[in-house]
């Protein structure tokens, strides 16, 4: 795999740990908002499978 794949890898890890902490805290909240919640959790799925795909098709 070459480095441009791998900056992409890099970016995608890091727009998913940064969306994952995103909902931990509004889990924490006394009133967390469900529909943010779906919304980021939806955007965290779709990277991971967009992810997953990309690494199939270089692997």
């Amino acid at each position: 795999m070459d480095e441009t794949f791998t900056n992409i890898f890099s970016m995608i890890d890091e727009e998913i740990v940064d969306h994952e902490e995103f909902i931990e805290r509004e889990n924490e909240k006394d009133f967390p908002l469900t529909e943010t919640i779906v919304y980021h959790s939806a955007y965290v799925q779709g990277l991971t499978n967009a992810k997953e795909i990309i690494e199939s098709q270089i692997i």
